[in-house]
């Protein structure tokens, strides 16, 4: 399968295990004029905590500009961002479960074990 067909289909089952948790979140397209480029691909909050997903097939890599705004959001924003890849899929689950029980610190060390491999 095409690394593109392979980030789309773990898009999509993200995006139904959030939905499936009640979360809202918004798929965030930088395609145009008027928007931003190198924002993740999924904006969510999750009991209150911002979440930023950027979606990568298991042989995909960030962008420079990706990494970025990753850092940004976890370290000046104090959200959780994630550059998530299909074998980090159980941690990710992990992570939106202690933001639903009120566990910040430790969802936050999660999401910088997801992180190790791409920051």
């Amino acid at each position: 399968m095409r690394k593109i067909a392979q980030e789309k289909n773990f898009e999509n089952k993200i995006k139904a295990f959030l939905k499936e948790q009640g979360v809202w979140f918004i798929k965030y397209w930088a395609g145009s004029k008027f928007t931003k480029d190198g924002i993740p691909d999924i904006l969510a909050c999750i009991n209150g905590y911002f979440v930023a997903i950027e979606v990568k097939a298991s042989n995909g890599k960030p962008s420079e500009l990706q990494k970025y705004h990753v850092k940004k959001i976890n370290y000046e924003a104090n959200g959780i961002a994630v550059i998530l890849y299909p074998q980090d899929w159980e941690l990710f689950k992990e992570l939106a479960n202690c933001l639903n029980d009120g566990h910040y610190s430790d969802a936050w060390r999660l999401a910088y074990k997801i992180n190790e491999r791409s920051l």
